[in-house]
């Protein structure tokens, strides 16, 4: 019986060389790759770090964009508002002559057909739709 466990005891033995054998090999090549793994872990965190650069040149781009647009609503609500008030500011200096039964219609024209826009652009008599039609289509009209 003390044979027979020898015997299994060794085999144990030498499969466990075998195995220790196959770990070294790997592990040997496995530091050859975790080198290769180190490298592609610099290379990563490189990207990384220019990524991150660009998206704060992004965001303090579109802070910058989100500023310009506040100020230009900024000037057309303040041009639309005193645009409003000269508008009422006229319509009051006219109205104080008239009847209430003369008041001004709310649109002069009233009595023309309303022509939908893409009409509009057709007039020959429109000369900014022939500026942006000779420059877009590269017209040597000097018009």
């Amino acid at each position: 019986q003390l044979l027979l466990e020898n015997d299994r005891l060794r085999s144990e033995l030498n499969r466990l060389k075998t195995e220790s054998t196959l770990l070294l090999r790997s592990m040997k090549t496995a530091t050859g790759i975790e080198t290769n793994l180190g490298n592609e872990r610099i290379i990563a965190e490189r990207e990384r770090q220019e990524l991150t650069m660009e998206l704060s040149r992004q965001v303090e781009e579109n802070k910058r964009l989100r500023k310009s647009l506040l100020a230009q609503s900024a000037k057309f609500l303040a041009l639309r508002h005193s645009t409003n008030i000269s508008n009422a500011n006229l319509s009051m200096s006219s109205d104080h002559r008239r009847t209430p039964e003369s008041a001004p219609q709310a649109w002069p024209n009233s009595s023309r057909i309303p022509q939908p826009r893409s009409a509009r652009y057709k007039l020959d008599n429109n000369r900014g739709f022939a500026r942006a039609k000779s420059f877009h289509q590269g017209s040597k009209d000097p018009s």
